[in-house]
């Protein structure tokens, strides 16, 4: 069953991403956050885990075109193209890398948005199941001028670019996006 991912703060934001000028597009950087990441509806032990969030660098604006000019599909070979932005992963697991990052202020915040691949399920393939074509993991972290804030983690996410409104929509699996609580910058070069 398909579904429309609630649209929060934090997703209602992203929706303007690409009318929004970034605030950084060249050059490395070097920021690595940690927030604990909170999956609703699971109890125990895998309700929670701490999670590391490295940027290495920004996208640049050729990279950010893509999106529009390539569609999702072709967004998803193009960025295994490009050089890695940084990665995220769960502390004391091997991690993922990302491959767009962009970031943007707005109402004095920064906002940061990230994609990467996510783990496809030998039964998705097997079975051949619609999640197949959702092959995004969308990270989005809002920050303050220390670097704390909050954000979200969608798990298969399908991105559509409406070229009328020049905006980006997202679809995805999860009745609920995974919340990422009490993010926090570590460390900054």
């Amino acid at each position: 069953m398909r579904t429309h991912v609630p649209v929060g703060s934090l997703v209602l934001s992203l929706l303007v991403v690409a009318a929004i000028p970034a605030v950084a597009k060249e050059g490395k950087v070097s920021e690595l956050y940690r927030a604990n990441a909170m999956v609703p509806g699971v109890v125990g032990p895998d309700a929670a885990a701490s999670v590391d969030i490295k940027i290495n660098r920004f996208s640049t604006e050729a990279e950010e075109a893509t999106l529009q000019t390539h569609g999702p599909q072709g967004l998803f070979q193009e960025m295994k193209k490009q050089k890695k932005t940084g990665f995220v992963a769960i502390r004391g697991e091997r991690g993922y890398p990302t491959y767009y990052t962009q970031e943007f202020s707005e109402g004095g915040n920064r906002h940061i948005l990230i994609l990467t691949d996510r783990e496809i399920l030998f039964e998705e393939v097997y079975n051949r199941e619609i999640t197949m074509q959702f092959p995004f993991t969308m990270i989005t972290m809002i920050l303050d001028s220390e670097g704390s804030g909050q954000g979200t983690a969608i798990l298969g996410a399908e991105l559509i670019w409406d070229e009328a409104k020049d905006v980006l929509r997202i679809t995805g699996y999860s009745a609920e996006p995974v919340r990422l609580e009490g993010v926090r910058l570590i460390n900054k070069k």
